[in-house]
Order: C-alpha cells, then structure tokens, then sequence
C-alpha cells in the first residue's frame, strides 16, 4: 500500500506540509507515505510539449502518482484558488485524457484558507480529471489570531481523516 502525500505550499515549514507530515505518523503503515516534493521544478503546462519528450520531472510527478493507491492533498487556499504550482502540477498529472496518473486515485483533500468562505470555491473545478467520487473533503478554516489553537485542533480532525482514508483505501 502507497500513500503519496501532496502539500500545496512550498515552504519546507508549511502548515499544510506539517499536516501531512502527523498524517502519515498516524496511519497503520506510516513507512506507506511518502511525501512528493520536486513540484516547484515542473515547466509550466502545454500541451504542445505534452509528449514522448516531457522533462524528467513531469515523468518522475506521473510516475509517483500512478504508482500510488491513494494520494492525500493538503493545500492552502490563494486567492480564491489553488496555489499556481498545485495546478499546474495536477494540469500535468491529468494529462493524456482520458488515461492520466490520477484518474480513478482516492484522494482525501484539505484545504486552509484565514476566512470562512475561503477554501471551497476551487474544490469542483479542479479535480474533474480523477473520474472518481471525491471521498473525503476536509475544510478547515484556521483563524488569524487563534492560529495555534486552531493549528492543534486542525491537526487531530485531518489526522483521523487520514486513518480514515487508509481504511477506505485499504478496503476497495
């Protein structure tokens, strides 16, 4: 069983990575998980650079993708969006239509945002290309000036969410 993590921030002291991090020390397996990191060396995409030629770290992203059961998103939220490299990372994974990397992955997602309304506006849209029911959305809201309590409590939920994600991952 492969469980590959993908944080949406690349600040190597992310919340969103730190989360992913006491995730993946949580799951039955913890030495399942692995963190895939490298997604700020992927050229932008186009699709006429889309072939038998892409740059190894396009090929090495695809290959980790395919080669895991289920995949865990931890992101924060930008702009009323994902983070640029995140999409740009997942346009790459999503690609050849309709035989791509993530297509048919369980994905458990978490998204932060500061505000309330923040962190559901780019769920839809963005994650068309795994052709599967969404599993598990985790939204957390973790607030600007209680940022550690939150930070804690944020912790424990995802956490339980992941074991329950390896138990639905493990079971299909």
């Amino acid at each position: 069983m492969k469980i590959v993590g993908i944080a949406g921030s690349l600040r190597q002291k992310s919340f969103n990575r730190s989360l992913l991090k006491a995730a993946a020390k949580t799951l039955p397996v913890p030495e399942a998980f692995s963190l895939l990191d490298g997604l700020d060396r992927l050229p932008a995409y186009n699709e006429d650079c889309d072939d038998d030629e892409v740059s190894p770290a396009v090929t090495s992203l695809r290959e980790r993708i395919r080669a895991a059961d289920g995949l865990i998103i931890a992101t924060p939220e930008y702009n009323g969006s994902l983070p640029g490299f995140l999409k740009n990372a997942l346009d790459w994974a999503s690609r050849p239509w309709p035989d791509n990397a993530l297509r048919g992955r369980p994905t458990l997602r978490s998204f932060t945002a500061s505000r309330s309304f923040g962190s559901i506006i780019h769920t839809i849209p963005t994650f068309v290309a795994f052709k599967r029911p969404l599993l598990i959305i985790a939204r957390t809201l973790v607030g600007v000036t209680f940022k550690r309590r939150a930070a804690s409590v944020v912790s424990m939920i995802f956490m339980a969410q992941s074991i329950a994600f390896w138990e639905m991952v493990t079971s299909t």
